[in-house]
């Protein structure tokens, strides 16, 4: 994805959440909810960035 768009010269962004912690693989101990939910924050706050950035 971060080579296609540099080599298209296309703006891009990336924002990861993590869920777990590194250990063995425990599902049961993954957040998904938690890390969905801070995802969806910081989206929310990057799209009104650039809306306010726009007008």
């Amino acid at each position: 994805f971060f080579l296609a768009c540099l080599s298209a010269n296309v703006p891009f962004v990336s924002i990861r959440a993590l869920s777990n912690r590194v250990e063995p693989r425990n599902r049961a101990g993954w957040q998904l909810h938690q890390a969905i939910d801070a995802l969806n924050g910081v989206l929310t706050e990057l799209v009104q960035t650039f809306a306010e950035a726009r007008d």
